[in-house]
């Protein structure tokens, strides 16, 4: 007999203390396989956060490295092309201006707009080895930046 004097019971509510104890531990065997699957979920959602955090590192270093790229082929350009057709175009108007210059009499209004043609060509000149010192100093502070 337990404690108190009273009979123990041989079944609760008319069910059998046997069955209670088989729905405990069916009750218990859920709640840890679900515990278990928790836990599992848990990994696998932080094992996507770090590969995710892996990927979008590397798409960010993929697009620093384009974007480096892109400034570097840019800078050529400009420097091969538009550098060589500019000093080009700038002796030719030099030249003009000094052969001209011994006839000021005869062209007072070309030498006028040769010097404006000048002017023009050497601040566009010097605007763009500005632009293109400004992308090589781009390149490198991006090319740090991505080596470390």
């Amino acid at each position: 007999m337990p404690s108190g004097g009273q009979p123990c019971p041989r079944s609760v509510a008319g069910l059998p203390l046997l069955g209670l104890s088989w729905a405990a531990r069916r009750d218990a065997e859920h709640w840890r396989r679900q515990s278990e699957l928790f836990d599992q979920a848990r990994w696998a959602a932080s094992a996507f956060v770090r590969t995710n955090l892996k990927m979008q590192d590397s798409v960010d270093r993929i697009a620093s490295v384009t974007q480096i790229e892109d400034r570097l082929w840019m800078s050529r350009e400009l420097h091969d092309n538009m550098g060589y057709t500019l000093t080009a175009a700038l002796a030719q108007v030099v030249a003009c201006h000094k052969v001209l210059a011994a006839q000021t009499e005869e062209a007072p209004d070309l030498i006028r707009r040769l010097r404006g043609i000048e002017e023009m060509l050497r601040d566009t000149l010097q605007d763009m080895r500005r632009r293109v010192s400004s992308l090589r100093d781009g390149i490198r502070a991006d090319a740090a930046a991505t080596s470390s």
